[in-house]
């Protein structure tokens, strides 16, 4: 929530995402979920591939104002398709 909230823009402090990334990955690993939720997984990718490709024609990293709210969503999303096994 601190990198979609905070008020200013720079692309690596996406590394703080990683942990609810292995999150999310834990989570359909251990229900063997990949091949239903097809539909976030591939968003995930063309978020990725956006950044990528942005960043060879965007050097301003004040036009990636959108990634972290849409892994945010991402996330939010895949949360409530898989809530955690308690």
């Amino acid at each position: 929530m601190s990198v979609a909230t905070a008020a200013f823009v720079w692309t690596f402090d996406l590394v703080v995402l990683l942990p609810a990334l292995i999150q999310c990955a834990a989570w359909l690993a251990k229900r063997g979920a990949y091949g239903s939720h097809k539909a976030l997984l591939l968003a995930y990718l063309a978020i990725n591939i956006l950044l990528i490709a942005g960043k060879f024609f965007i050097r301003n990293d004040l036009w990636y104002f959108w990634a972290a709210p849409a892994l945010l969503i991402l996330y939010l999303l895949l949360r409530r398709e898989l809530p955690p096994s308690a």
